[in-house]
């Protein structure tokens, strides 16, 4: 079923506080953080890993606001209905980050987080309304790199942050997912120059959310 214009403007809206107020997102599926536990971790090495799951949360953020646009701009009700089923749990992924962010005592949220947020949401409601193939072939290929952005992540990690690690390997089960909900949606794979450049702007995000 399509989603009518006031729909959209009320998950607009929602979206646009959640942006707004990081805490105010409250994930639906618990943390897979919970399942496991940490090893000895000092203060300077959590430091490092709120750090580093500040700056997933940033980028994880970003390809929220793809999806959103996407679904704000798409004509078709089978793209529109697959937008915003990943976009929920797109939701969860942002929940858990902020959880763990809070647990290693880092700052939740960065102040570029809201100008990233509303140009990717815009690059991808512009691609989405000029070519609906295209827009989702977009969101696919960004969807991605996140997944092979996160596998380098995992690498990057304190070896005695299980907790994060957790997070984010599930994070790349989604992400899985989520890729061939495009595809299906009739979204198609775009070449290995694109989406080693997308890779590339998905480490830059990270590095932006992670400082700023």
């Amino acid at each position: 079923m399509a989603l009518n214009r006031t729909d959209r403007m009320i998950s607009q809206f929602d979206t646009l506080l959640r942006v707004l107020v990081p805490s105010a997102n409250e994930p639906q599926r618990a943390s897979p953080a919970h399942t496991t536990s940490d090893g000895a971790l000092s203060a300077e090495v959590r430091k490092r890993s709120a750090r580093s799951v500040k700056g997933q949360y940033t980028h994880a953020l970003c390809v929220q606001a793809i999806y959103q646009g996407q679904m704000l701009a798409s004509r078709s009700p089978k793209a529109q209905a697959r937008s915003l089923q990943v976009a929920g749990e797109q939701w969860d992924q942002l929940g858990w980050c902020q959880q763990r962010i809070r647990e290693c005592g880092g700052r939740s949220a960065s102040v570029f987080d809201p100008p990233l947020y509303v140009g990717a949401m815009a690059s991808s409601a512009v691609l989405a309304r000029i070519n609906e193939s295209a827009g989702l072939s977009f969101v696919h290929t960004v969807t991605q790199a996140s997944h092979k952005h996160l596998e380098r992540s995992i690498r990057h990690l304190p070896e005695d942050d299980r907790r994060s690690k957790a997070v984010f390997q599930a994070m790349q089960g989604d992400n899985a997912h989520h890729a061939r909900q495009m595809l299906e949606a009739g979204g198609k794979s775009w070449p290995m120059p694109c989406r080693w450049a997308l890779t590339m702007a998905a480490r830059g995000v990270s590095l932006i959310g992670r400082h700023g």
